[in-house]
């Protein structure tokens, strides 16, 4: 997720950035609710402190012999506004919180704009080999001919989108798998198993959620549970 105060700071930065990604970002509302949040926010602090110095000179006042009433009264009235008020702040950064969250990651500024068909190289090595398209296989069909992956029977078990690796691509999957591992562990990390289910916070926490939300699997009955921290305090 972009910091929102970076988006304060940097707002015409941001949107040429993620115009280079064909996104179409226009700063204000984010601005707008930013700067409401702020001055919500001062003034509910302001109300509270004023309702600790009106709850702390209250002995003063019965020492005094004086009329405590209007102070219970005014303590009262500013914690109902108070009340109000954060009413308001709460729905400001969810708010908030809906127009960043769904933001895509800020591109490198040396990023070339547009889509995959325009990146350009930043230097070749070698002599990139021809071949006749017309007998070119894809990714797919290469992988089956070889008896590497079978999609079929994966699509069978487990539905579309999924793959079996069979053979040399199971033993070369396991492989490469077993030196990751083994350069990790040189590294100084510790392995570890999780679980291979995730609830929404795993994914939001990982910044694929709420934009990949629809291209996940889900499992039904789970019932799915929104963060409850709110990243913008």
């Amino acid at each position: 997720m972009i910091d929102i105060r970076y988006i304060e700071e940097h707002p015409e930065e941001v949107r040429e950035r993620l115009a280079k990604k064909n996104w179409d970002f226009d700063p204000t509302p984010i601005l707008e609710l930013s700067k409401k949040r702020r001055t919500l926010l001062k003034e509910v602090e302001s109300s509270k402190a004023e309702q600790n110095k009106l709850s702390a000179s209250v002995p003063e006042v019965k020492k005094a012999g004086g009329d405590v009433k209007p102070i219970f009264a005014k303590v009262k009235e500013l914690g109902a506004a108070n009340k109000a008020k954060e009413e308001e702040l709460r729905k400001i950064e969810t708010d908030l919180q809906g127009l960043v969250e769904v933001l895509p990651n800020l591109p490198d500024p040396d990023l070339a704009a547009g889509g995959k068909e325009d990146n350009e190289p930043i230097y070749k090595w070698g002599n990139p080999r021809t071949f006749d398209r017309k007998t070119m296989k894809d990714h797919v069909e290469l992988a089956e001919s070889l008896g590497l992956i079978d999609y079929k029977r994966a699509a069978k078990i487990s539905g579309s989108g999924t793959w079996i690796y069979t053979g040399l691509g199971a033993r070369l999957e396991w492989a490469l798998l077993n030196y990751f591992v083994s350069s990790h562990l040189a590294d100084g990390y510790e392995m570890i198993l999780p679980p291979h289910i995730l609830n929404y916070e795993s994914g939001y926490t990982a910044g694929q959620f709420p934009k990949f939300k629809d291209e996940v699997f889900w499992l039904e009955g789970v019932e799915e549970r929104l963060p409850q921290r709110d990243p913008l305090l």
